[in-house]
């Protein structure tokens, strides 16, 4: 169980919401699911009170030795993301993209991304909710063309992309009783609507599916806090596939060093280590920390 209070919950899980005018179509044919190499053994650690942990020399060398411990049916990937005004680094998403996803070509099938179309289809509701969350999660302009890079390069790489839809009825069900956007129930449905997509993509898909999930750091909880545990898939997941479901967050030290909450976790310390260097931290079984490297003095 982490500790992150109710409010801070709510603030870390709308980083990673937003909208996207781009219509995805999903591309046809898919690659056959590789195994995961077999298990390899981290080394001991000089401070028994850190948790199991392994130092790489780059992001795509960490992902790489989280797959030799587990062989996921589902990769539920959150990040602490870029707000406008914020530290000037380079994005998780940006690094997950460029660094990562090659990575994962023909360990994985579908991606499903925590963003949604918006068509402008359901009229004053819809732009009333959208410019909301675009207010309240203070996204730079720069993370929508991030995700639809996101999307176009999955797609390259043989992977069915999918993104959330919203129907007239969800935008009226999020607003309060004084027309604002209630984020208790907007977080809610975002994750049953993560969580719908990610089912349906295992269901067309079959036996060979494996799916990526791209999203905030609480929807792919496995052990949410009390309080916050509707807006996870991963409570679900993890209870339908069992080990086949594995969580996997993506932290910016820049964005997370400030966290009076996160200090307290045991793998904080570590944060020192992410100096040109990556950590992969096995935080609980089947639940994971990438730390990635500080971004270079200009």
């Amino acid at each position: 169980m982490r500790t992150r209070g109710r409010a801070i919950a709510i603030a870390l899980a709308l980083a990673a919401c937003g909208t996207s005018g781009e219509d995805e179509k999903k591309p046809a044919g898919e690659k056959p699911v590789v195994a995961a190499p077999s298990r390899a053994d981290a080394a001991p650690a000089e401070d028994p009170s850190l948790p199991r942990h392994w130092v790489e020399p780059t992001a795509a060398a960490g992902l790489a030795r989280m797959l030799e411990q587990v062989k996921p049916r589902v990769l539920g990937i959150g990040e602490v993301h870029l707000v406008a005004g914020g530290p000037k680094v380079r994005s998780a998403l940006s690094r997950f993209t460029d660094d990562m996803l090659a990575g994962l070509d023909g360990r994985a099938t579908d991606l499903v991304v925590e963003t949604w179309v918006s068509e402008g289809a359901c009229g004053k509701t819809e732009k009333q909710v959208t410019a909301d969350v675009r207010a309240t999660t203070e996204r730079p302009p720069e993370t929508e063309s991030e995700i639809t890079r996101l999307l176009r390069r999955s797609r390259e790489l043989h992977m069915r992309p999918h993104v959330m839809t919203m129907r007239c009825k969800e935008y009226e069900a999020v607003r309060s009783k004084t027309g604002e956007v209630d984020y208790d129930k907007l977080l809610t449905l975002i994750g049953s609507e993560l969580h719908r997509n990610v089912r349906a993509a295992l269901d067309a898909g079959g036996k060979q599916a494996t799916v990526l999930v791209y999203g905030g750091s609480l929807h792919n909880d496995r052990q949410p806090n009390q309080g916050v545990a509707a807006y996870s898939y991963g409570v679900k997941l993890a209870e339908e596939l069992g080990d086949g479901y594995v969580e996997l967050d993506l932290y910016v030290p820049e964005l997370v060093e400030s966290d009076d909450l996160l200090k307290a976790e045991p793998w904080f310390p570590l944060l020192a280590r992410a100096t040109g260097k990556v950590v992969l931290v096995e935080r609980s079984p089947r639940s994971y920390i990438l730390l990635l490297p500080r971004t270079a003095a200009r």
